[in-house]
């Protein structure tokens, strides 16, 4: 889902489920490994809020985790490909 509203409102209509928000980033050469795994832990951590702020339960979150860029789905070559690669999945 692109659409963060409709993510509310999924998870607001489906009380059942259960959400855990994981970040991923694109491998920028300039930066620590340790700050890529930070920085996709705070991606992941910024959607675990706002989903807590639509009303969405703290205890339906049940992991927030960060997986630097071990997990690409584009080339880090490109600038859309990097674009791609900074995301959050559910």
């Amino acid at each position: 889902m692109k659409n963060p509203q409709s993510l509310g409102a999924a998870h607001t209509a489906y009380v059942l489920w259960a959400v855990a928000p994981e970040g991923r980033a694109e491998n920028l050469a300039e930066l620590p490994v340790s700050r890529h795994f930070q920085l996709s832990e705070d991606r992941a951590r910024s959607v675990a809020t706002y989903l807590r702020q639509t009303g969405i339960s703290g205890a339906r979150i049940v992991r927030v985790q960060g997986f630097a860029e071990t997990q690409p789905v584009a080339s880090n070559d490109t600038a859309a490909g990097r674009q791609r690669n900074s995301r959050v999945e559910l």
